[in-house]
């Protein structure tokens, strides 16, 4: 098997529509320049259909699509990976359980690491969309399945656009203290947290 020594570029874009009307984003140079500086790139919110490909030269493309919604001519959500053609034998696409996230292993031999690579590629629709009200499972659920299922097998990735807002909510613990830790190490408690500021209040 021949081993990749170079640096591995990996790159994750919401695309917002992969085509619209008559704007075809895979016959512009912008957009055609971005990906070709990364061996891996994760699109999301592709709005593709089913039967509908994205072609890339020297690359090839797997596309997940969702459902084409009733009162619009594309699809909505949606998932591709792009896979420079140098690399792509040694990268697996696994059988994706659910049309929002998709897995891809990379063999540790090829790529120099010493284990797999495990990356999940994901949209999460927002909480409150029709979509997510009509789901049956939660997806953070499901991916943290897989999560449990692939931790002793190799590293892990989870990208995407998983459309977490976080308002004005605490980045950090807040009241917490150092009364159960067990370490010796100072531990500088959280007592002057500045507040985030945002214009978007909402949490998701």
């Amino acid at each position: 098997m021949h081993t990749l020594n170079r640096g591995l570029k990996i790159g994750c874009w919401n695309i917002q529509s992969i085509r619209y009307k008559d704007n075809d984003k895979t016959y512009k140079n912008l957009f055609l320049m971005e990906i070709r500086k990364h061996d891996i790139v994760v699109l999301t919110e592709t709005h593709t259909v089913e039967g509908e490909n994205i072609p890339i030269a020297d690359y090839y493309t797997y596309c997940l699509h969702r459902q084409k919604h009733a009162k619009a001519w594309k699809g909505v959500g949606g998932i591709a990976i792009t896979i420079h053609n140098s690399i792509r034998r040694n990268i697996k696409i696994l059988t994706p359980k659910s049309k929002d996230y998709v897995w891809v292993q990379l063999d540790k031999n090829a790529f120099s690491l010493d284990n797999d690579l495990f990356i999940c590629a994901a949209y999460i629709p927002p909480q409150d969309s029709s979509y997510s009200k009509q789901l049956k499972t939660d997806i953070f659920d499901d991916i943290e399945s897989d999560v449990y299922k692939y931790k002793n097998k190799g590293h892990i990735i989870l990208t995407g656009d998983l459309n977490a807002i976080t308002g004005t909510a605490a980045d950090s613990i807040t009241e917490d203290n150092d009364k159960h830790l067990p370490t010796e190490a100072d531990y500088v408690m959280d007592t002057e947290v500045i507040s985030r500021q945002s214009q978007d209040h909402i949490i998701d």
